[in-house]
């Protein structure tokens, strides 16, 4: 009778003694033994298992930058869908295996007599349950990639999100801002429809950093982007351009449409006060509102709205003017 040899890819894993150097090995493994252990795939169970798996010391990493944890999603990314190809060929394998080690016991069984019949029985059933196994600790490994890969992803998507927020007011900043006006604009043009941008900039911002200290400019800019952004419509964006300078998006608007707009939110912040210790603190801003035209670029727009910014700056401020 031959002799069914099985080899498991969870024990070809488990059986090396020297550090692990491939990256979706140690990921494999590190996923395998969250899952035989019932230990959910969270990422800093994950992380643990991995250097223990690639023979690291067992320490977490101090306050990781969003850059950095976009980067190790991004690595990590990569890992699992190595993973799963490796664990998807290990089935492959083991399922071939099975084929073929069905084909050499039917071709050396005794089928003439009972007693060769039930050892063949004996065989098979061995053979089926070694197969069973497999697939079980193949399945095993795939719902847990298959659960850090949904986690990662998620991980991912949010530091990707962060690395696009201005972190004091919680606007998008320049750098999604940009992005977001590039879209905006392609569209735009592929819709035959308005697009209009405001430039905004609180007026006499240093006198209220030197009168009452940064903490209270900080709770301004703070308390107009709150303000702005209650009167906008989820279609449009409000971005921190830079300092005290803020866009707005304004999707679909013309420039008739985006100096109402942008009026109206004016006069709206001029009406907000901020609470501060000495009583209450009134910002005004100016601002400069372009619409696309013809084919003018990103930068070319931005710097019609931002001329427009300083001749409302120059016509006495607390005004909004169209470039």
């Amino acid at each position: 009778m031959a002799k069914v040899s099985q080899m498991k890819p969870t024990q070809e894993l488990s059986t090396h003694s020297t550090p692990l150097s491939n990256p979706a090995v140690i990921a494999r493994l590190a996923l395998t033994k969250l899952a035989q252990a019932a230990i959910p795939p969270t990422p800093d169970n994950y992380a643990r298992e991995y250097r223990r798996a690639s023979g690291q010391p067992d320490e977490a990493v101090d306050d990781p930058s969003e850059e950095t944890l976009a980067s190790e999603s991004a690595e990590t990314l990569l890992d699992l869908v190595e993973t799963l190809a490796l664990t998807t060929a290990g089935l492959t394998n083991g399922i071939e295996r099975f084929g073929g080690d069905l084909k050499t016991l039917v071709g050396a069984a005794d089928n003439t007599s009972p007693e060769g019949i039930r050892a063949l029985v004996k065989d098979l059933t061995a053979l089926g349950l070694a197969l069973e196994k497999d697939v079980g600790e193949s399945r095993l490994e795939l719902d847990a990639t298959r659960n850090r890969l949904d986690q990662v992803t998620a991980e991912l998507e949010r530091s990707q999100a962060q690395a696009r927020i201005d972190p004091l007011t919680g606007s998008v900043n320049r750098r999604g801002m940009e992005e977001i006006i590039r879209r905006e604009i392609s569209r735009a043009r592929r819709t035959q429809t308005p697009f209009s941008v405001a430039i905004l900039d609180i007026d006499h911002f240093k006198h209220v950093n030197d009168e009452h200290g940064h903490d209270v400019g900080d709770q301004a800019l703070i308390h107009m982007v709150a303000v702005i952004r209650a009167g906008l419509r989820d279609t449009d964006v409000m971005c921190r351009y830079g300092g005290e300078e803020f866009a707005v998006v304004l999707p679909g608007a013309n420039v008739q449409g985006a100096l109402y707009v942008v009026d109206r939110l004016r006069v709206m912040v001029e009406k907000s006060r901020l609470p501060i210790s000495s009583g209450a603190l009134q910002i005004c801003f100016s601002a400069g509102v372009a619409e696309l035209a013809g084919d003018e670029d990103r930068d070319a727009l931005l710097k019609r709205a931002d001329t427009a910014l300083y001749s409302a700056k120059r016509a006495g401020r607390n005004r909004v003017q169209a470039g």
